[in-house]
């Protein structure tokens, strides 16, 4: 046999073995189903240094084709997913980095409908003046863009003033509603600042419906309940978030007496939060209890107790800024209300007096520090009972933007 004949046979054996291989692997996986977006993909916990918890079922990386590469750093560093407040901070030095604001807080109420109280935190505004918008109202308006880039997401601040994100905002849309994982204040016309955020949705990876893929549509919710938000806050970790959503769905719909899944996505907390029949529920504490701002103008904060128990605080720096998140937190507050199961005897509520020294007493855990970008930075203190988490913002000589108190 001639040469050149044997160099054809050989390299024609060669090139049908890998186009059987191919079709091979081809088959596999479509038979597998395991590529498709609307099937749940069990995958083994991805591990790295500093980083624990399994990662969520991400879709790959998608850029807009508009994207201005790379991002503006702005001093930020990319918060990525990070084994949260590691730094410890010594007594002494937490003065440098943390300023509260100043004055005496004065705590009115209690607020009641069925199973919720609130009380109101009084205090001084030491942000006065300085305009802040909200996500909620940034992305309605079109001040600002949320954008779907993967496991991170990107924010565009398109106002003329600072941006202030909350820890737990939902975002709806992308390829997956998220909640975002911290606090942020974005500056005005900040170009795109990453955002570190958790699941909300399993199993989706690609639009929903006609939604677009590349952003997100609304921000009008926060994360219910003390369980979701130290799931992201404290635990750092995705599967504990998607199992506060399952739980609050289950609750909920012991409580209400049917499902407030929704078929168009069963584990969407976002469409779970738009059910109708939830709506009407949360009406009735809404009628009640939005009202209970008006003609106070200092007011800066409020404290939650469910069945008579204390669940949480929220305190902001300013007066406004709280003004226009409240009926979010006051929303937020019901449905965790509604989804806490009754009790047969519910507990006595503290006395307004006794909150403020409940708020110190919060104060005096170890502090330990987490670096969410270079404006930026977070303090977490633990008593035996509580969690308590402080935003402080660089550009005003470290003052606490945003205090969050979660019981145990």
């Amino acid at each position: 046999m001639k040469p050149q004949k044997l160099a054809l046979i050989v390299a024609g054996s060669v090139l049908g073995f890998f186009a059987l291989a191919g079709a091979a692997v081809y088959l596999t996986w479509n038979l597998s189903g395991t590529h498709r977006p609307d099937r749940m993909v069990q995958q083994k916990p991805v591990q790295f240094a500093g980083w624990q918890n399994p990662l969520p079922p991400m879709p790959p990386m998608v850029i807009d084709q508009d994207v201005d590469m790379p991002m503006r750093d702005l001093g930020m560093q990319m918060p990525g997913w990070n084994p949260g407040f590691g730094a410890a901070v010594a007594p002494d030095k937490l003065a440098e980095i943390r300023r509260p604001a100043a004055g005496d807080l004065k705590i009115t109420g209690p607020h009641r409908h069925d199973n919720l109280a609130l009380f109101l935190i009084h205090g001084p505004d030491t942000m006065k003046g300085k305009q802040v918008v909200t996500l909620h109202e940034a992305v309605k308006r079109g001040q600002a863009v949320v954008h779907d880039t993967g496991v991170m997401l990107s924010v565009e601040n398109r106002s003329g003033s600072d941006l202030f994100i909350q820890s737990g905002d939902i975002v709806k849309g992308g390829n997956q509603d998220r909640s975002i994982q911290y606090d942020f204040l974005i500056p005005a016309n900040s170009g795109r600042v990453p955002l570190a955020a958790f699941c909300v949705e399993a199993g989706r990876s690609s639009p929903r419906g006609l939604e677009p893929g590349r952003i997100f549509g609304s921000a009008t919710d926060q994360l219910p309940g003390k369980r979701l938000r130290l799931a992201i806050l404290q635990q750092h970790s995705q599967q504990a978030v998607w199992q506060g959503v399952g739980k609050i769905q289950q609750d909920l719909k012991i409580r209400l007496g049917e499902s407030v899944q929704s078929a168009q996505s069963t584990t969407s907390l976002q469409l779970t939060l738009e059910n109708s029949r939830l709506g009407q529920a949360v009406q009735n504490y809404l009628q009640e209890l939005s009202p209970i701002l008006e003609g106070k103008q200092d007011v800066i904060g409020i404290v939650v107790a469910i069945n008579g128990r204390l669940h949480s605080a929220d305190l902001y720096t300013s007066a406004e800024l709280f003004r226009n998140l409240y009926p979010k937190v006051l929303k937020a507050a019901a449905i965790e209300a509604l989804a806490e199961p009754a009790r047969a005897e519910a507990a006595t509520l503290p006395a307004a007096e006794s909150i403020a020294g409940w708020l110190a007493e919060a104060d005096k855990g170890p502090a330990y520090q987490q670096t969410v970008n270079g404006r930026i930075h977070m303090i977490r203190q633990e008593t035996p009972g509580n969690f308590q988490f402080d935003t402080c913002d660089r550009n005003q000589d470290n003052l606490v933007v945003h205090r969050c108190v979660l019981v145990k």
